[in-house]
């Protein structure tokens, strides 16, 4: 009986244990991406005004100017690593693949350049280039007004073109061995990387804005401001909403999320597989620069001043930076920078503003300097940008550092202030990521004496 009850106990405490461990409260994740209040953390010249984008890839930015300029510019460095001039003006951003960047004149000619900015190679295309220009299985991708899916090898020579019964304006997706794109007679087309049609599907109505796809489904819309999501390989549509505009940039798909920005100023997130419109949110100022979705916000840059973010899950303005002079470019996401693109007309100079999470420590007393020896001083602290911070408090005579309150949750000390001189009063806050210091230079008096008491009293007369 006594060893039974001694299992019984065992297996109990066990119990216990296990409960605990699943009931103690989980230490939430720092949070990362985009954090506000912003506030400039330098910039990057350059001359010209961006052709309406800039495009991040890892560390660095790449825009091209009307001009005929590509610009690369390292974001850590704070510098430009190359600039290559074109034999023609440049209309449209560069487009940076895995392999080169590439960008096309207004006479068609397509440039491929190293990541370090040598020119690997230009070729003529001889017909007007309508798509973006991807990468994808050792080829270079792009469609033209002629119908032709253009596929040329990465060192520019086997070029090969495949006829789309349309222009080709939408498009092209890479996705795995598949290349997905639309032509203007309202078919949405899938190749193979060797230009083998696999799947056709002809839409309801004319195809308008960019399409998206999470290489399962397509997301495109129509003139009739009807949004679709289609399987790919289909039949028919997986599901279709009309809503107040077309898109005005290119949906992307995270999350099982739709997000789409509209030509009627609207910002949409659409639930990915049944289209409801989760919510959506009006965006001041028109804009046709892409959307930027990093971790827990919508980045929106328009033709204003004002950068807006947006929370994923309800919509609601997440924060806003008041830039000062008009946006010319989407913002782009360069861990932990969030950049955008400015443009002074007059001087024809364009810069790269480099935006960081605002990081400030206050530290207040409660009484102003000078106090009396012996006064009790009450410090205390207020933030930015921290995360479930720590304080600890010091104290400065001259070169000497004194720690006096070690570093804990605890954002308050008072000070009982018994010798006179000149201190410094200082608090180091610190979280997971970051600290940041602040200091309140103080002065104690010498304590007045206090007058003595009458030893005689007057004798009053009898």
């Amino acid at each position: 009986m006594r060893r039974h009850l001694i299992l019984v106990l065992l297996m109990f405490a066990a119990q216990t244990v296990t409960a605990c461990r699943f009931l103690k409260p989980r230490t939430a994740p720092y949070p990362t991406g985009v954090g506000f209040p912003l506030v400039e953390d330098g910039s990057v010249p350059f001359r010209g005004k961006p052709n309406g984008g800039i495009r991040a890839e890892d560390g660095t930015i790449y825009l091209t100017t009307r001009a005929g300029f590509i610009w690369s510019i390292e974001v850590a460095g704070r510098k430009a690593a190359w600039k290559f001039k074109t034999d023609n003006r440049l209309l449209e951003p560069p487009f940076p693949g895995s392999e080169n960047v590439y960008a096309r004149d207004e006479a068609d000619v397509l440039y491929c350049l190293s990541p370090g900015g040598v020119l690997m190679w230009k070729r003529p295309i001889g017909e007007k280039i309508l798509t973006p220009i991807v990468e994808g299985g050792g080829r270079v991708i792009f469609g033209t007004d002629k119908g032709n899916l253009w596929s040329i090898a990465l060192d520019g020579k086997d070029g090969r073109a495949f006829q789309a019964g349309g222009p080709i304006a939408f498009g092209p997706l890479v996705s795995g061995s598949r290349v997905i794109f639309g032509s203007d007679n309202g078919n949405l087309h899938v190749h193979d990387l060797g230009g083998k049609a696999l799947w056709t599907y002809h839409t309801p109505g004319k195809i308008v804005g960019p399409i998206g796809s999470d290489g399962k489904l397509l997301f495109f819309s129509t003139e009739d401001r009807r949004h679709y999501c289609l399987k790919i390989g289909g039949t028919r549509p997986k599901w279709k909403v009309r809503l107040g505009g077309v898109p005005a940039t290119e949906p992307i798909v995270r999350g099982g999320r739709l997000y789409l920005l509209a030509t009627n100023s609207v910002l949409y997130r659409l639930r990915r597989s049944g289209g409801d419109v989760l919510w959506w949110a009006n965006v001041p100022s028109r804009t046709d620069f892409d959307l930027a979705v990093v971790e827990d916000k919508v980045i929106v840059a328009s033709l204003s001043s004002v950068l807006l973010a947006f929370d994923v899950a309800t919509g609601r303005k997440a924060g806003e930076f008041a830039a000062g002079r008009a946006l010319c470019a989407n913002a782009a996401w360069a861990d932990p920078f969030l950049v955008i693109a400015q443009h002074d007309a007059a001087s024809d100079e364009g810069k790269l503003v480099l935006l960081r999470k605002e990081v400030q420590v206050r530290l207040s007393a409660q009484k102003a300097s000078p106090q009396p020896a012996g006064e009790e001083i009450p410090f205390s602290v207020s933030f930015v940008g921290f995360v479930e911070p720590r304080y600890e408090f010091y104290l400065k005579t001259g070169d000497k550092r004194e720690v006096i309150q070690k570093a804990s949750e605890k954002s308050t000390w008072t000070w009982y202030a018994a010798t006179e001189g000149a201190f410094t009063v200082g608090v180091a806050v610190t979280d997971a990521k970051q600290s940041r210091e602040a200091e309140v230079p103080f002065v104690i008096e010498k304590r007045p004496e206090k007058k003595p008491e009458e030893s005689e009293k007057k004798e009053t007369p009898k």
